[in-house]
């Protein structure tokens, strides 16, 4: 079964499931209640058990050509919302842009539930693992402008601080705004990813700098800035924070 046909399936059988059961509560008698309750939860368990078995099955019938091709099409999907995002991040900033409003305008892109089994079984391939570190960071531009060392770190320091000032903003959150930006899944894919598109926009927005040219450029003196402990420093703090953020959301 296809990954993606899959999801809709599975979404298409919880959702009958739950139609199922919000009829049945208009029948009078309580026995025939309970019994075609418990006869549709068998039901949507037994099929959703066949999913699970079927998506198994095509993780193990996958070829690393399947496996490319879904890949392929993650990272298209990753980089359209990805456009999204900075084009609404920009529509915002022309009224003064604000961490709370990209918060709750971001789109997640959302890989399928196998990508981790696949990655497991075909991470040593070379397409696979090319394709794989493309999704980490799907670049936006054909082409980079290198940013020098010193001036990385300036960045580093500015994102450093605006990172802290995002974190503060959602510890003051009420938890049912941090439940409608998470969709109440308690998810903090959501955040993290505005974070991200707030943090790129300040970043272009004061130094001209976008985040394929800050992320190629760390790439390109990594050597040198793993020397440099002001630089360690940062990327510590950095990610002290963003466990702030998973903490506070999950």
């Amino acid at each position: 079964l296809d990954p993606h046909l899959e999801a809709s399936v599975r979404r298409f059988l919880c959702g009958s499931v739950l139609q199922s059961l919000t009829a049945m509560n208009a029948l009078k008698s309580n026995e025939v209640k309970v019994a075609a309750i418990a006869g549709s939860l068998v039901a949507g368990l037994a099929l959703l058990f066949l999913l699970n078995r079927r998506r198994r099955s095509w993780v193990d019938r996958a070829s690393t050509e399947d496996v490319c091709k879904m890949l392929d099409t993650l990272l298209e999907d990753i980089t359209e919302v990805k456009r999204r995002n900075r084009a609404m991040v920009k529509e915002l900033a022309k009224s003064g842009v604000k961490f709370e409003e990209v918060l709750f305008k971001v789109q997640v892109a959302s890989p399928p539930e196998i990508l981790n089994q696949l990655i497991s079984k075909f991470g040593d391939q070379p397409d696979v693992s090319q394709r794989i570190q493309r999704l980490a960071h799907p670049a936006l531009a054909p082409q980079t402008r290198d940013i020098a060392v010193d001036k990385l770190v300036e960045v580093h320091q500015d994102m450093a601080a605006w990172i802290e000032e995002a974190t503060d903003t959602l510890s003051r959150m009420p938890a049912s705004d941090l439940q409608r930006a998470t969709n109440s899944s308690k998810d903090a894919a959501r955040v993290l990813s505005a974070i991200s598109e707030y943090l790129f926009f300040r970043v272009e927005q004061k130094y001209g700098y976008s985040e394929d040219d800050v992320t190629a450029s760390v790439f390109t003196h990594s050597g040198a800035l793993r020397r440099m402990e002001e630089f360690n420093g940062l990327q510590q703090k950095m990610h002290d924070e963003m466990s702030r953020v998973t903490a506070l959301v999950c």
